[in-house]
């Protein structure tokens, strides 16, 4: 395999994970009944960026994620098990 083929499908991969960490945001964040703006005030955060992050566009730092689990009152651990488990 070509250097170049290893980085699409790595690239490839990547998004399906900041895909389905968007997606583990969004329906916490709905089973919690807040709005994006809700979210991102609770997390100190811009809501456009918890917008990006809901959408997969943005990668989160480790300093977001814990941002992201205080404002919806979960532990970081549950938004990265439920993450892993749509990957699988």
């Amino acid at each position: 395999m070509a250097p170049w083929q290893l980085r699409s499908i790595l690239a490839m991969a990547g998004k399906g994970l900041l895909a389905a960490f968007g997606q583990v945001v969004r329906e916490a964040r709905l089973g919690q009944g807040l709005t994006q703006e809700g979210l991102a005030f609770n997390a100190g955060l811009n809501r456009n960026f918890v917008m990006d992050i809901e959408k997969g566009r943005r990668k989160p730092s480790l300093i977001t994620l814990f941002s992201l689990a205080k404002g919806l009152g979960i532990s970081p651990a549950v938004l990265v098990s439920r993450t892993d488990q749509l990957q699988r």
